[in-house]
């Protein structure tokens, strides 16, 4: 149902989980997209949900969905940037909304391979995205990977702000 998918993105505080756990490395209105994930993965005139709360509690009471269903965020550990702290961070903030939420994280490896035997049927998170495996890897930009041929860790304020985090 459309109105489901609407309101969970109405429960994700990005501004918050971008200035608490990530260092303000996406900046104001930003989603959890790398901004080295260029125009083939980041579309700038696309509006984002805001954070609201109220709507999504509206636009669930109008979809018919349980609140008492349990919904599993699944994420790793090790494999990307705060991943573990964001969808806990996440499943907090849909818990706070009255959803039966909880995170379930994994090692990285594990994670990589359940998601590749399609075992994860809820909702699961692969990482902050770039052009070189689209929006599952951040490679492109970690030091010393031989990926990172944007300069976007050299030459942009939020390409900086993640060499400092990532350090």
């Amino acid at each position: 149902d459309r109105r489901v998918r609407q309101a969970f993105n109405h429960l994700v505080n990005y501004d918050a989980l971008d200035k608490g756990l990530l260092g303000g490395i996406l900046g104001p209105g930003a989603r959890m997209l790398s901004p080295a994930a260029g125009p083939t993965w980041h579309a700038p005139d696309l509006k984002p949900y805001p954070y609201d709360p109220e709507r999504a509690k509206q636009l669930l009471a109008e979809a018919n969905w349980p609140m008492d269903q349990e919904i599993t965020l699944y994420g790793s550990v090790g494999g990307r940037m705060r991943d573990k702290d964001v969808v806990q961070a996440l499943a907090a903030e849909f818990k706070r909304a009255g959803l039966n939420a909880k995170a379930e994280i994994v090692e990285v490896a594990v994670y990589s391979v359940n998601q590749r035997k399609d075992e994860y049927k809820d909702i699961n998170f692969r990482g902050l995205g770039t052009r070189w495996h689209g929006p599952e890897d951040m490679g492109i930009v970690l030091p010393d990977s031989g990926f990172d041929n944007t300069t976007w860790t050299d030459n942009t304020e939020g390409g900086k702000k993640y060499l400092e985090l990532y350090a």
